[in-house]
């Protein structure tokens, strides 16, 4: 059984992908789809604020996608401590969001990013100086679209030649919101 998330694409249940996960964290888990991934948020998440619903992933998709826009009109950079250096960002935006009519979870469609995060050797190596750096990073995105909770982690960046992608703003959706 599929359904529809966008006009005319029709994407299989994350039931039917059972085989394909790639990744699991606090708040979803990511399978592989062809050239897209399918993050899959489910009711009773372990978030420590409680369930994401709707209007949470809706704000998440939001701020993923204005930061995607604005990092490619921009040009983006971030600076890594040694021995990374310097390098141009993009935000992987997130394509479509929508509740699943199979089995009621909350999906959302994003490019599937190939290689490895830099939480993976030999940036492992390297894990606390890069979290220090991306710090600087969340700030600048909390403070440009008026929120907090952005947390981007050495997890949820993938090394692409001399470009990093983000392919997750926050480590917990639950802690996303508007600042007023």
């Amino acid at each position: 059984m599929s359904k529809e998330i966008e006009a005319g694409i029709a994407w299989p249940c994350y039931l039917e992908l059972k085989t394909r996960m790639i990744a699991q964290g606090i708040n979803s888990e990511v399978y592989k789809n062809g050239p897209y991934a399918l993050k899959v948020y489910k009711d009773g998440d372990d978030s420590v604020l409680g369930p994401l619903d709707y209007e949470k992933l809706h704000l998440y998709q939001d701020i993923t996608n204005r930061a995607s826009d604005l990092a490619k009109l921009e040009g983006w950079t971030l600076d890594l401590p040694f021995p990374f250096g310097h390098h141009k960002v993009a935000i992987n935006p997130i394509l479509g969001l929508k509740r699943c009519d199979k089995c009621e979870s909350f999906e959302a469609k994003t490019p599937f990013i190939p290689g490895y995060n830099l939480d993976a050797f030999p940036y492992s190596l390297y894990h606390d100086d890069l979290k220090m750096g991306l710090v600087k990073f969340n700030y600048r995105i909390e403070k440009h679209f008026g929120v907090e909770g952005i947390s981007i982690m050495p997890i949820n960046v993938k090394k692409n030649g001399s470009s990093l992608i983000v392919t997750d703003l926050c480590v917990d959706i639950g802690y996303l919101q508007k600042v007023y």
